[in-house]
């Protein structure tokens, strides 16, 4: 892909990661009010927080084992934040909403654990 002169190198990266974000969105079966589980809180797992609150999800909830991306999530705007070595997220996100779990789950982390 070519990248158009004037569109710096970190500019093209965050459209690429906006795009996959974006597009996870577009397929899922989000609607407005939705709650949503975004598993990962790496680059990819903040932008379809993001994108998910721009479409207007309920609740975006985040499960992040790293402290420092746990409060990117935090500070991007998730309502909760779950970390998964300290507490069982299953149990936490059913917590969360009343018993029912997240309407939409999107999985964004490397780990083979959150296959799971």
């Amino acid at each position: 892909m070519d990248i158009p002169d004037g569109v710096s190198d970190e500019a093209a990266a965050i459209c690429k990661l906006c795009a996959i974000a974006v597009h996870a969105i577009g397929i899922s079966d989000l609607k407005m009010g939705d709650s949503v589980a975004v598993l990962g809180a790496e680059p990819i797992g903040l932008m379809c927080m993001q994108v998910a609150r721009a479409a207007g999800v309920g609740n975006a909830f985040v499960s992040e084992p790293a402290p420092a991306r746990r409060e990117a999530a935090r500070s991007l705007g998730a309502d909760a934040v779950i970390g998964p070595t300290d507490e069982d997220a299953i149990s936490a996100m059913a917590s969360l909403t009343d018993g029912l779990g997240p309407d939409v789950v999107f999985k964004c982390a490397a780990a083979k654990s959150t296959l799971d």
